[in-house]
């Protein structure tokens, strides 16, 4: 727990995100998503994950300047192309069910 809430309180501090999670689908971004509101905190993760509305995703990420983004892997490239998504501070990248 002191591990997350250190994470947390240094992205807040450098308003960077720190950890990227891509997860092969949207049902299981929103499971790892879950498992980390649990662990840091309702604005300690966002979501970037395809079907969902972009804009509100987009001002999400902007306003709660997550430590963790979790997404699917189109999405994420999405914020990435259109330059709303920095990752030059990421430090720990999860690529779940990647096999």
């Amino acid at each position: 727990m002191a591990g997350v809430a250190g994470l947390q309180t240094a992205a807040w501090i450098r308003l960077a995100v720190l950890g990227a999670a891509v997860a092969s689908t949207r049902e299981l971004a929103m499971q790892i998503l879950g498992v980390a509101h649990q662990l840091g905190g309702f604005r300690c993760a966002q979501q970037l994950i395809g079907g969902a509305n972009y804009k509100r995703q987009s001002d999400a990420l902007k306003l709660n300047k997550p430590v963790l983004v979790v997404g699917t892997p189109g999405r994420l490239f999405d914020f990435l192309d259109q330059g709303k998504l920095k990752t030059a501070e990421v430090r720990v990248l999860v690529m779940d069910e990647a096999d």
